[in-house]
């Protein structure tokens, strides 16, 4: 039973290994977006309809260009070059394509935006950048780890479940809160 038990273990780290070759640079200047809209923190929760936990958390952060960071994400997009779990060219569509990767039936997203300076914003880019790819089920921890380091997110705690991040971004003075339904079943 152990061997079963550490094969799955090394079967899943090497999954988690895969595909992670970052775009040429070139590419990522090349498909730099600007939004119109304020500077801004969205954080998106995958929640399971049955359970109502939040199972996988990224950010959109919008400072001086448009980014999406999605630790162990596995959305691709062929416009949103990427580095790392940084996605980059993130335009209006193709967050909308992120949010229909994610939702169907059995899963909705709660998306949480909170104003901020375009130097906070920036600096949250800055450090998603750093980061680097994510291991497999460590998109919670990650997404602390990026925020906990900026002052007005000093209280955030490292975990393991998006679901305590959700909670905690509920409690935000200024955080609008909106839910995304898909049940377009195999069409993601």
């Amino acid at each position: 039973m152990l061997r079963i038990v550490l094969g799955l273990v090394v079967l899943a780290g090497l999954v988690a290994c895969t595909d992670q070759t970052a775009a040429r640079p070139e590419i990522i200047a090349a498909n730099h977006f600007v939004s119109g809209e304020p500077p801004s923190l969205t954080i998106v929760n995958m929640k399971n309809v049955g359970s109502g936990a939040s199972e996988h958390t990224g950010l959109l952060i919008n400072g001086s260009e448009q980014v999406l960071f999605d630790p162990a994400g596995n959305f691709r997009h062929p416009r949103s070059p990427r580095a790392g779990d940084v996605h980059y060219g993130v335009t209006p569509v193709i967050f909308q394509a992120y949010n229909s990767f994610h939702a169907r039936s059995d899963y909705y997203l709660t998306i949480q935006k909170l104003p901020m300076t375009l130097a906070q914003a920036d600096a949250l880019i800055a450090r998603a950048q750093a980061q680097g790819p994510t291991r497999q089920m460590f998109c919670a921890d990650t997404v602390a780890s990026v925020l906990q380091d900026m002052p007005q997110f000093a209280d955030v705690r490292r975990t393991m479940f998006p679901s305590a991040i959700e909670r905690y971004f509920a409690q935000y003075p200024g955080v609008s809160t909106t839910t995304f339904y898909e049940s377009d079943e195999g069409k993601n």
